[in-house]
């Protein structure tokens, strides 16, 4: 069963082979919660390979830093899609190349007091039998904004990163499932038989929660907000594409 060379996914779509940042010039929320949602993500064009700059390293993980504070993403390598300029720069963007946000810290040293809000964005895919289908048609979700807790120690505000385990998508019938199924497969033109077996595998699919659906990270953002230790208020924000 998918054994058919024409269900391996090699990704061609040029939509999903770029790697997109956020409009980073959207103007700053207040301190205050907002239920607004900021202006839709704008694409950016990555600079040549051989011109991106690799975030500034450390032991566990790599600094941001933002001239009068700092941002740690612990146990995170990333490449930068340009030159960027932290400290007068509304945001800042970059892509994982090794390890799992998931795993992952964001320490914020140099401030006193933080709030952290964190929203990501997903995309669905099929898993079975070591085969990936990625529904691209279906597009991408958006979480709302929510504030993550944080502990304080030495002086730092850590947040734990753990929750982006837990990815939710947009809500979809079988029907539209199947339709989304069908549309791939057709593009990449999968014979008759290849179509069915992965119709019958989400036969009894209700939500994307259900297997062989899988949730997709496509990338998180926090937008911080503070005053730092000069008393100087901040907002500032961060991009990491999975």
């Amino acid at each position: 069963m998918f054994n058919d060379s024409a269900t391996i996914v090699t990704e061609t779509d040029s939509q999903y082979l770029k790697d997109s940042v956020m409009d980073m010039e959207a103007k700053a929320l207040p301190l205050e919660t907002s239920k607004e949602t900021p202006e839709p993500i704008k694409a950016q064009v990555p600079v040549p390979e051989n011109k991106v700059v690799t975030a500034e390293k450390q032991e566990n993980g790599f600094v941001i830093d933002f001239g009068n504070f700092k941002a740690v993403i612990t146990n995170l390598e990333t490449r930068e899609f340009k030159k960027q300029n932290p400290v007068n720069d509304l945001g800042v963007s970059y892509k994982v190349t090794s390890g799992d946000l998931t795993k992952s810290n964001l320490i914020i040293s140099g401030v006193k007091n933080i709030t952290v809000r964190q929203r990501y964005q997903s995309n669905l895919g099929l898993n079975a039998n070591n085969q990936q289908l990625n529904l691209n048609n279906l597009g991408t979700y958006t979480s709302d904004w929510v504030n993550l807790n944080a502990s304080h120690k030495n002086n730092q505000f850590i947040f734990d990163l753990k929750s982006l385990v837990s990815l939710t998508f947009k809500q979809i019938s079988n029907a539209t499932l199947k339709n989304a199924v069908q549309k791939e497969l057709r593009n990449k033109r999968s014979n008759n038989k290849i179509v069915q077996e992965w119709l019958n595998s989400i036969n009894k699919v209700k939500s994307a929660n259900d297997k062989p659906c899988e949730i997709i990270l496509n990338n998180v953002q926090w937008q911080l907000n503070g005053t730092d230790n000069n008393g100087k208020s901040f907002t500032k924000l961060i991009r990491i594409d999975a």
